[in-house]
């Protein structure tokens, strides 16, 4: 059975844009003053975000770059020399499970990493082995993705999807959640 976010329509790239404000926030006390890599760049949206909760980028990617002066690499190719000066990954990776293991399985071994998944992503059979080393679970809540060429206007738009960033390590750890409300 299908999640609600992959009953979707079919995206190239599986690429959701994430523009929504309250995408964010919930990251500040983590990330604010850290460096970060980005792999699954898309038009920037993380680096927009990210900057004005005080993270500073420091590598940039994608495999099909959307954005002149970004660079082409698939992230599974990445390696722990080219993130060594970054603290984190911090991303908004394909959903699309095919995509996403191989993600899942190799980003947190060159560096704790930030992943902006379904809240249903703790739940599900498949995500067990990776939540083993999920060491924090932040509730962003009902976000609203947008799908490339619509309109950004989310004033009259309502979230598709409960969303949470987790960060995954490459050691067990006991996972703690951090709920997160609108205020």
């Amino acid at each position: 059975k299908l999640t609600k976010f992959e009953s979707f329509e079919a995206q190239p790239r599986d690429f959701w844009r994430s523009t929504d404000p309250n995408t964010f926030p919930p990251l500040a006390p983590f990330v604010s003053g850290m460096t970060y890599a980005e792999p699954c760049y898309g038009v920037g949206d993380l680096e927009r975000g990210l900057g004005g909760l005080g993270a500073i980028g420091v590598w940039y990617s994608d495999i099909d770059p959307q954005v002149e002066g970004i660079g082409q690499r698939n992230a599974l190719y990445l390696t722990k020399k080219d993130l060594r000066y970054c603290d984190y990954i911090i991303t908004n990776p394909p959903f699309s499970w095919p995509m996403l293991q191989p993600l899942l399985e190799h980003l947190p071994t060159l560096k704790p990493t930030w992943l902006l998944l379904p809240s249903d992503f703790m739940h599900n059979k498949q995500s067990r082995p990776y939540m083993d080393k999920c060491k924090y679970i932040v509730s962003v809540g009902r976000l609203f993705f947008h799908k490339a060429g619509e309109s950004l206007d989310i004033k009259y738009k309502r979230g598709t999807a409960n969303n949470c960033w987790y960060l995954f390590t490459n050691e067990p750890q006991e996972t703690r959640f951090r709920g997160w409300s609108i205020k």
